[in-house]
């Protein structure tokens, strides 16, 4: 019966569709974990009388979210910023925590989770922090914003997200190595690094913010089926992106910036890994004195 299955269906189907289910679980389970704390910080929230919020995941990268805090501070109206951290390692909870005090930034630690897969981490995350505390908020309006997408020019979300159900920086469905498109792929979402939506809107959806891989959709994809794809692209604001190139360390870098407001790192918590440490102290240093001096 099972070698049927297999047979019919392919074994790496078999395997997507069980990791997919694994997946799942595991998301439902860490959702469920220290949920009273997240509900409790979401009731001191609400006491500041935060009703507009943009929740950023921190993940390893204290400087990152320096720059955020005071970029934050300087250009951004009409909302409020949360750091909700996710960081792998104890001394950059720390770290960003202080950070966020001397700022004036609520701050709250995840529950530890052991994910290598990054899209998924992230994606979890996402998930637990709507569950537990923008669902017990109900703010007006919320989003997510990446740890290292920098404000860099004056932004007002709530004028921004007037005549709007969400705004946000558009994605497009992609083939990968389990997802390929027989023609043009027609799905799209707002990427998860910068997304603001009504509450009303994401609230009856239930949201889970996992990637979906078999469908093209990276973290927060998921939305295209059961929001994206049933109203008019014109209710959502998409901003603009521009690429200009500037010199760092004597290397030539490509930045990403949007709507003039904001710049991107792009992999801020791995900068190291990848082998490019020796770019995070110029990159810094550029994007504090040409725009937070």
């Amino acid at each position: 019966m099972i070698r049927g299955v297999q047979d019919f269906l392919g074994s790496r189907t078999i395997t997507v569709i069980a990791k997919s289910f694994r997946n799942e679980i595991y998301s439902r389970l860490y959702v469920r974990r220290d949920a009273e704390r997240g509900k409790e910080f979401a009731k001191a929230l609400a006491q500041t009388g935060a009703k507009n919020v943009c929740f950023s995941v921190s993940f390893n990268a204290p400087w990152v979210v320096d720059l955020l805090t005071r970029g934050w501070s300087r250009y951004v109206s009409g909302a409020q910023l949360v750091i909700v951290d996710n960081s792998s390692k104890p001394e950059a909870r720390r770290e960003i925590a202080s950070i966020c005090e001397r700022a004036g930034v609520a701050y709250f630690s995840l529950p530890p989770y052991r994910e290598n897969n990054l899209p998924r981490s992230h994606g979890m995350a996402l998930t637990w922090l709507y569950h537990n505390i923008a669902r017990e908020l109900r703010p007006e309006i919320f989003g997510f914003v990446d740890h290292d997408f920098i404000p860099i020019g004056h932004f007002d979300m709530a004028a921004h997200m007037a005549g709007h159900e969400a705004i946000g920086v558009r994605w497009n469905q992609t083939a990968n190595y389990i997802f390929k498109p027989k023609g043009p792929a027609s799905g799209w979402f707002l990427w998860a690094g910068f997304a603001v939506w009504r509450y009303a809107l994401i609230a009856p959806l239930k949201p889970n913010f996992l990637p979906q891989m078999e469908c093209g959709l990276d973290t927060a994809g998921r939305l295209w089926h059961s929001l994206y794809s049933r109203l008019p692209a014109e209710r959502f604001e998409i901003l603009r992106e521009e690429r200009p190139t500037v010199e760092l360390a004597g290397v030539a870098a490509t930045l990403q910036i949007f709507d003039g407001s904001f710049l991107h790192v792009g992999g801020a918590g791995t900068l190291a890994k990848q082998g490019r440490a020796a770019l995070i102290e110029p990159l810094r240093q550029y994007i504090a004195g040409t725009y937070l001096a």
